[in-house]
């Protein structure tokens, strides 16, 4: 269950909308005209009622339509690699070796491309999040603050994945919107996997 969770974590966006229904429309017409030709023979080559012939190949149809239109889509579009990406995280901020908790990272990914968008969301403070998957281990990209936009509270990170996939670890750059808000600040932040 975990395992399909992760790889729908997807976000979706008007040119992705609009691919998928492109390659519906181009492939699922003739597939299906296919896939009902071979299952018209073979009901021709065998004597069986009428209504079990037709709940037969309407059966058959989907699944046939699935097995091979599923596989080859998961390949194409290596939905695996991004949803590898994607997932539940616990943000910890791990500058100067300290090991604060900061709230909870949520990212999903797109279909078609490298785009990752998610939430960072601590107590009342909900930061969005746009950021590009790059050579499958690295997260770069930045935030703003959504729950207080007259707030001034943004930031931009290079985060790199572990080796083991469970997390991100890397610097971020930072406006505070209480101390010196007018001068970018640094530090390291790590986002631990939330198994679910």
């Amino acid at each position: 269950m975990g395992r399909i969770k992760q790889l729908l974590r997807i976000h979706l966006d008007i040119p992705t909308i609009v691919l998928l229904a492109v390659g519906f429309l181009f492939i699922h017409r003739p597939l299906c005209t296919w896939l009902l030709s071979v299952l018209g023979w073979l009901d021709a080559q065998t004597q069986f009622p009428q209504w079990a012939s037709t709940l037969a190949q309407g059966v058959a149809a989907n699944i046939l339509s699935a097995t091979i239109v599923v596989p080859i889509a998961v390949w194409i579009l290596r939905i695996r690699h991004n949803a590898a990406a994607a997932g539940r995280f616990k943000a910890v901020d791990v500058t100067n070796g300290k090991n604060e908790e900061w709230g909870e990272v949520v990212l999903s990914y797109n279909l078609f491309t490298t785009k990752i968008r998610g939430t960072l969301t601590h107590k009342d403070i909900v930061m969005r999040l746009d950021a590009v998957f790059d050579r499958y281990q690295y997260l770069r990209g930045h935030y703003t603050e959504e729950s207080n936009i007259a707030r001034r509270r943004l930031g931009a990170f290079l985060l790199r994945l572990s080796g083991d996939g469970d997390g991100y670890r890397g610097p971020f750059v930072f406006v505070d919107p209480v101390d010196e808000n007018d001068t970018p600040k640094t530090g390291s932040v790590e986002w631990r996997r939330i198994s679910e």
